[in-house]
């Protein structure tokens, strides 16, 4: 990546990908919606139990560019718009570049919440948010090879409305699909966590190390082509290790799943001789793991076998017209219906159900799952 004067940052697409057509949206699981070359944040993070994972690019990970916590939030906001296209593939066998079309002039139109940048802060920093944009607007993103040079402001086109609280803007499309492009890798990491982290520096390195299992090492001048130092900004290794890695180890530390440890390298054994970068090892902390998510995995992991006996399962398909995948749709709702009326009783329910109702119910499949809700809710309301 080259080219540093002011805040710029630059994208190197890898030639020969083919682009394919983008079709997961699904609003169900996102809670926003998906139009053409428009896409709307609906309200998916809030409150206990709201966090989810995300797939971040590594090409995004990497990318220089130098903004404020806020400034990150809606960057992370861009990587939660990419969660419904990379959620649920398998990753390691589909790296892939994805693709959006745009309109006819080459944008993708974002809608976002600012309330949602805010991250439940509880002042209302809009002025903040302003400047963040305003931020993001003066970052140049620059692509070159040997066909065309192109270059755009990160976001662009931005309209505020002040008494509802939405902002519009646009990200070239190009520089969107290059975010949804995984043939580099990728990072997973916890987006609620990353959000509530205090430190720009710290969501980087949140970032980096989040799934890293190898150490890795970034001279001088890689750090600050990352994080985009002015000339004499941290000119110093020591100012580098005392303002910027070791407060987001202590950040990391606290509040995150993976954090680092690291060792700084010279040009020879002696203690005297010059800092020239540092490696980096990354740290898993399990305790720092958001529990609700760590438990919607594991469900998530589970095969309709571990929640039924193959008995059960074939009564489901076969009574219901279940298929495997539903199942596993609904397999949560399904998982605390047995916790709370214990096997026998679930199993008996559900005959009941069939028995009684569904044959005449339009829908025999929900009705059976709304059935099982309500159930669960009243017995819950009831001990």
């Amino acid at each position: 990546m080259a080219g540093r004067t002011g805040r710029t940052a630059a994208f190197r697409t890898p030639g020969g990908c083919s682009h394919q057509a983008l079709q997961r949206m699904d609003a169900k699981v996102w809670n926003g919606t998906f139009n053409g070359n428009k896409m709307t944040m609906g309200k998916i993070i809030k409150g206990k139990g709201g966090n989810i994972k995300v797939t971040q690019s590594y090409i995004m990970t990497v990318l220089p560019y130098r903004t404020s916590i806020y400034g990150k939030r809606i960057l992370y906001r861009l990587v939660e718009f990419t969660h419904p296209v990379t959620d649920g593939i398998k990753l390691k066998e589909n790296l892939r570049q994805l693709y959006m079309s745009p309109d006819l002039y080459g944008n993708v139109q974002f809608t976002m919440y600012l309330s949602d940048i805010l991250c439940g802060d509880t002042d209302n920093h809009y002025q903040r948010i302003k400047k963040a944009f305003d931020e993001l607007q003066s970052v140049k993103v620059w692509d070159e090879n040997e066909e065309e040079y192109k270059s755009t402001p990160f976001v662009y086109n931005l309209k505020i409305k002040l008494r509802t609280g939405v902002a519009t803007f646009c990200v070239a499309d190009w520089v969107w699909n290059t975010i949804l492009n995984l043939t580099k890798g990728y990072r997973k990491y916890e987006l609620l966590t990353a959000m509530k982290l205090k430190s720009s520096y710290s969501m980087r390195f949140y970032e980096i190390m989040s799934g890293q299992k190898k150490p890795m090492y970034f001279s001088l001048e890689k750090l600050r082509e990352l994080f985009c130092f002015e000339e004499q900004q941290y000119s110093q290794p020591a100012s580098i290790r005392e303002r910027i890695i070791k407060p987001s180890k202590k950040e990391l530390d606290k509040n995150a799943p993976y954090s680092f440890d690291f060792k700084e390298e010279r040009i020879s054994d002696k203690k005297t001789s010059p800092i020239i970068g540092f490696t980096f090892y990354p740290i898993f902390i399990e305790e720092n793991q958001d529990v609700e998510l760590q438990r919607k995995e594991r469900a998530a992991k589970l095969t309709t076998r571990n929640l039924f006996g193959d008995s059960e399962i074939r009564y489901l398909l076969n009574s219901y017209g279940f298929e495997s995948d539903e199942i596993a749709k609904n397999k949560q709702n399904i998982d605390k219906a047995i916790k709370v009326l214990g096997k026998s009783d679930f199993i008996d329910f559900i005959k009941e159900i069939w028995e009684n109702a569904c044959p005449n119910a339009e829908n025999p499949k929900g009705y059976l799952i709304g059935a099982i809700k309500q159930k669960t809710k009243d017995v819950e309301s009831a001990e």
